[in-house]
């Protein structure tokens, strides 16, 4: 979790049956230690069950690290509906700290008040993605029909103003909080799946580059093309790409897989399951060799939740390649006959500003600028990586098949 007690040591945040989070630092613990007789701080909440903890990063600015923790069934403050969601950041982690409808030493992540979003069930830390010095943060919803599941991503703040979400507000924004003198300020974007059910956010990752992250939102129950059922499907999109406003984000910070699904926007991808059944988007682990580079190496998994039919569980090894920022040239001087001697466009890519341009479809080659894949059809069919993304997605199962309360 990153070092969240400011003591040097990185702490490890542990959930449990009964829906609390433990913080353990394992340098201190024994060989072998029952989680009940540890005594490290405990994240809990009556009648909220917390289902997720992940390591934030900085997103206050005080030179420590962060932790979150989200109850995807728990609903929020204001709201009648089941299941909002919700998200907690805690920027100070000392002892026994109460989650709820109360302060927390941090902020909380609503989800929307119409309910069911079950937000905040994944969640991962993204880094500091708008150059602002504050680290940012991923949530995932994995809803089921109506609704196609969504990622929710949150700017880091100095603010303890509550982030509230509204998918289908028209004139304000779809991620907010309130500044000091209560005026409303954007807080980040919301992503939706393709359709009904494809219960998109039921894993969040990032690849963390020099400066930007690619984002990476799985599907296992949905499908690009309708033709190849539950063959899954994981959703790329290039972080600069949505803070530049290169991609296709309605004037709320929605953003609708379905406009990535052609090639006339820019910044993102959807990467397909390789067959029928495979449910490929359930978990990500990152390969990148080198942060500073283009090339982002990431593993997908692909689970296949039966395996009577011969659908085998798989790993997919993606390589994108992403278009460096567009870099103007040296100014010149001009020469005595006024005639320019150079160009003073910037040299670069087909995208605008300083995300990557991006195909929907992973093209073949990987030098042209694009967001293209260079091994997106690769597969890793043994290694210590497919067994531990296959096993990650197996021992999950139980999560994401839980019997969900239904409203009246």
């Amino acid at each position: 979790m990153g070092d969240i007690d400011g003591d040097g040591r990185d702490e490890v945040g542990v959930t449990d049956t009964n829906g609390e989070v433990t913080v353990l630092d394992a340098e201190t613990l024994a060989a072998e230690t029952a989680l009940t007789s540890t005594s490290g701080p405990r994240v809990r909440g009556t009648g909220i069950d917390l289902v997720s903890t992940a390591a934030a990063g900085d997103v206050n600015g005080d030179g420590r690290d962060d932790l979150y923790v989200g109850a995807a069934s728990w609903t929020v403050p204001g709201s009648s509906a089941f299941a909002t969601g919700a998200g907690w950041v805690f920027t100070e982690v000392s002892g026994t700290v109460e989650v709820g409808a109360g302060d927390v030493p941090g902020f909380r992540i609503n989800g929307p008040v119409r309910g069911y979003d079950l937000m905040g069930g994944s969640a991962v830390g993204i880094g500091d993605i708008d150059g602002d010095g504050l680290d940012d943060l991923m949530l995932g919803g994995d809803s089921d029909a109506p609704k196609t599941g969504s990622a929710l991503v949150v700017l880091g703040s100095t603010s303890r103003a509550t982030v509230v979400t509204d998918p289908d507000a028209v004139d304000a924004p779809a991620v907010a909080s309130t500044d000091d003198a209560g005026a409303t300020v954007p807080r980040g974007w919301w992503i939706n799946g393709l359709a009904a059910d494809d219960h998109l956010g039921h894993a969040v990752g990032a690849v963390r580059m020099d400066g930007w992250s690619m984002l990476l939102v799985g599907a296992m129950d949905g499908a690009r093309d309708a033709a190849v059922p539950g063959s899954g499907y994981a959703l790329a999109i290039d972080s600069r790409a949505l803070v530049d406003g290169t991609l296709p984000l309605s004037s709320s910070g929605v953003l609708e897989s379905s406009e990535l699904l052609g090639d006339a926007y820019e910044g993102g991808t959807i990467i397909a399951g390789h067959g029928a059944g495979v449910h490929l988007g359930r978990s990500f682990a990152d390969f990148t060799a080198d942060p500073s580079g283009r090339d982002v190496t990431f593993a997908v998994g692909a689970p296949a939740l039966f395996t009577w039919d011969g659908t085998l569980p798989a790993v997919r090894i993606v390589t994108l390649r992403a278009a460096a920022p567009a870099t103007p040239e040296p100014s010149t001087t001009t020469t005595p006959t006024g005639e320019p001697t150079s160009s003073t466009e910037p040299t670069a890519t087909t995208g605008t500003g300083p995300g990557p341009s991006s195909t929907a479809a992973p093209t073949a080659s990987a030098d042209d600028g694009a967001l293209a894949s260079t091994g997106a059809d690769d597969l890793l069919p043994a290694a210590f990586a497919a067994a531990a993304l296959v096993l990650a997605g197996l021992l999950a199962l139980a999560l994401r098949h839980r019997p969900r309360r239904q409203t009246n």
